[in-house]
């Protein structure tokens, strides 16, 4: 059973029966809980099942589109000519901020 908040945001508002990951019991953990995945749960086989289920979500989610890699993006302009990529010389040392 899922509802929709007011800004269009699914929730799963119940547990899954077992686990989806290996069939095992799962547990309610309110840790693990948020407003966009629902409510968090542990499995008792192995508490990872919960973060291994919702990359299985994520990737049904994204099949089939294009997701750019963050190396293929470029690097927006700076204002003052700085570049992300560039190593700057030190000018201080990292530890006390003295000058080098």
């Amino acid at each position: 059973m899922t509802t929709a908040d007011r800004k269009g945001v699914v929730l799963n508002s119940t547990l899954p029966q077992n686990c989806p990951v290996c069939g095992g019991v799962v547990h309610y953990n309110p840790k693990k809980s948020s407003k966009y995945r629902g409510l968090g749960w542990d499995c008792e086989n192995d508490r990872s099942h919960y973060w291994a289920h919702q990359g299985q979500v994520l990737a049904q989610a994204f099949k089939g589109k294009k997701v750019i890699a963050l190396d293929e993006v470029k690097a927006f302009p700076f204002p003052e000519k700085y570049d992300p990529n560039r190593e700057y010389p030190i000018t201080c040392c990292p530890y006390c901020g003295k000058p080098v």
